[in-house]
């Protein structure tokens, strides 16, 4: 793997020695920086990881078993609360849906949020998920 810094590869050698959470799996996750990773670690943030590609519920809680305490170092810097709205537990089901149905988890996300800020009364999944795909589309405005 070519990382910029030898801070980079020691931080993706110990995020990659949770089990279960392999090379691959470990490359693909890495579409955060990596203190806000670390710092979520830390900080017990289970719904911050679930948001990386290939990290679900299970691998976030053994992730933050395994690792907290482990990558303060990492995390120095980070901000405490992501700087992005958190997502509620039915927009994280919605994304992990569209996620399923073949969407790149970044788009879903920022579909999500359109999708709120247009629609401030949707309040499940089941009505997000079809929003989201009308606002894909262009069907909606």
């Amino acid at each position: 793997m070519g990382f910029l810094t030898p801070t980079e590869r020691e931080f993706f050698a110990q995020f990659t020695s949770v089990k279960g959470l392999g090379i691959r799996k470990g490359l693909r996750a890495l579409n955060l920086p990596i203190r806000d990773i670390a710092a979520a670690v830390e900080n017990g943030d289970e719904k911050l990881l679930m948001t990386l590609p290939g990290i679900g519920r299970r691998m976030a809680q053994q992730t933050i078993a395994e690792l907290r305490g482990k990558l303060h170092t990492f995390a120095l810097g980070a901000e405490p609360a992501r700087a992005a709205t958190p997502f509620k537990a039915w927009q994280v089901e919605a994304l992990e849906v569209l996620v399923a149905w073949g969407e790149k988890r970044n788009e879903a996300m920022e579909l999500i949020e359109l999708a709120a800020q247009k629609h401030p009364d949707v309040q499940t999944a089941e009505e997000l998920v079809p929003l989201v795909y009308r606002l894909k589309q262009g069907a909606e405005v």
